[in-house]
């Protein structure tokens, strides 16, 4: 838009971006090339926002096409007013959570709304710019019934990401001896990944849901990787690693909105949140209408709690054990025990003195001290998958356990990782005190150092003074 908007001689409109770089295009917006996509049936919620705009950078093109067609505006002026519906739409009518069918049908609807007020209504009606978006919309597959815009639908097409999978060339064996070679080659298409129901262990936040990150403000989930640094309750930590950290799997979260945010958190039932008048955070199932949630601020009251599908879920982990998810203080764990509401608790539902953010918190305390420096930064998301496999396992095992077994679980338990834990903190109050010590040291020697210079100048000032007096 800003290319036909200026028209700069030196650089012809166009619907390219970087041919101006060394002649090389980094981004075609008519017919977008890989990793971009251009079509619905290329795309799913896991795709990073770069890859995925090649959906709606299309249909906006498409349907600048079909304005420059129809001969009511030149291409300049149909650039301008389909990319300013566009963008109107955007701004207006969608949001985070909006999908690409959404998009497409509030653009449609839009236009009469739009061309009020926007001096170009007179050449192009709105039946004409309606048939403009559905046009352009058609060529990504997305279908909008009429120029009513009633209802938009989309072609039975595999929801995969891109690059779509080649077939593989397998050999098979001719059985007839007159073939011209022993060996004949066919193709066998490889099935495309669907995505697949996660189980109940699923205690995660969505791939939605946003953090605050350090120079880059909000960042969504799936794209946070290990040590990037998010905001906590102690301020920017960086991510030492992920408990899950999963790209394929549809999940169902329960989703807060609040009186007080805008934005609403998406998060999974087990996972661990703060509340105002607890000093343990609680499962997100317990979580009712009218709770107030901790935030950056004063707190945020639940208003409604529905359930949202999404792809994929995560579990980023801080030193701190915290995370500000969408506004809202998170734990960065979720409780093991399906009905305990905060506290570890033993068969009967008989309460221990230990928190469920607790007793996971020193539970990490080991791979905690081991990316102490930084020294996790070049790993990859899914580096601690042994650890919370195996500790999951032990978690469930316990769990199905009578009282007295579940005892000696938890006091093994305590021992082991409270013992990793104490050290934890023993080595950090020991590298705090080193600094402090270091700084008190350094303070001293200034202030033992800095009466000698003065003394030495009084001396050779009253020296000086006697001279000249004679």
């Amino acid at each position: 838009m800003v290319e036909f908007y200026i028209n700069d001689p030196m650089d012809t409109p166009d619907f390219l971006i970087g041919e101006q770089l060394g002649g090389r295009v980094i981004r075609n917006l008519e017919n977008p090339f890989s990793p971009s996509i251009g079509s619905i049936c290329n795309y799913n919620d896991n795709l990073s926002v770069h890859r995925s705009s090649g959906v709606l950078n299309k249909a906006w093109v498409k349907s600048v096409r079909a304005c420059e067609s129809s001969g009511c505006l030149p291409l300049s002026e149909c650039v301008l007013l389909v990319g300013s519906l566009f963008v109107y739409t955007n701004i207006q009518k969608l949001t985070r959570f909006s999908t690409f069918t959404e998009a497409a049908l509030q653009t449609c609807r839009t236009v009469s709304e739009f061309l009020l007020n926007t001096p170009a209504s007179s050449a192009c009606s709105d039946v004409q710019v309606k048939q403009f978006v559905i046009d352009g919309w058609r060529t990504v597959d997305v279908s909008i019934d009429s120029v009513a815009c009633n209802s938009v639908s989309t072609p039975n097409c595999p929801m995969v990401p891109v690059p779509a999978p080649v077939p593989v060339p397998v050999p098979v064996p001719v059985p007839t001896a007159p073939a011209p070679s022993p060996t004949a080659t066919v193709p066998i298409p490889v099935p495309a990944p669907s995505p697949t129901p996660a189980d109940n262990d699923c205690i995660c936040f969505s791939g939605m849901a946003t953090v605050p990150v350090e120079n880059l403000g909000p960042v969504p989930m799936s794209e946070l990787t290990v040590g990037i640094k998010v905001l906590t309750t102690k301020g920017f930590q960086e991510i030492y690693g992920f408990a899950h950290f999963n790209t394929t799997t549809t999940t169902t979260f329960l989703r807060f909105h609040t009186r007080d945010l805008q934005s609403s958190l998406e998060i999974s039932g087990e996972h661990l949140v703060y509340i105002m008048g607890e000093s343990q955070p609680v499962r997100a199932a317990t979580v009712k209408v009218g709770d107030v949630l901790h935030d950056e601020h004063v707190g945020a009251t639940v208003t409604s709690v529905d359930t949202v599908t999404r792809m994929g879920f995560y579990a980023p982990l801080t030193f701190d054990g915290t995370l500000i998810v969408d506004g809202i203080v998170s734990s960065c764990y979720a409780s093991l025990q399906k009905d305990a509401r905060m506290y570890v608790e033993l068969q009967g539902s008989i309460a221990t003195w230990f928190s469920q953010h607790f007793m996971i918190h020193i539970f990490f305390a080991p791979a905690r001290m081991f990316c102490w420096g930084g020294w996790c930064k070049s790993y990859d998301n899914s580096w601690l998958d042994p650890l919370v496999t195996q500790g999951l396992a032990v978690a469930n095992f316990a769990d199905k356990q009578r009282p007295s077994v579940q005892i000696l679980f938890v006091g093994i338990h305590l021992l082991v990782f409270g013992s990793w834990f104490l050290a934890e903190k023993l080595c950090a109050y020991a590298f705090t005190l080193a600094a402090l010590m270091l700084i008190l040291l350094g303070v001293s020697c200034l202030l033992l150092e800095l009466p000698l210079p003065f003394a030495r100048k009084q001396k050779f000032y009253e020296i000086d003074s006697v001279v000249c007096n004679g």
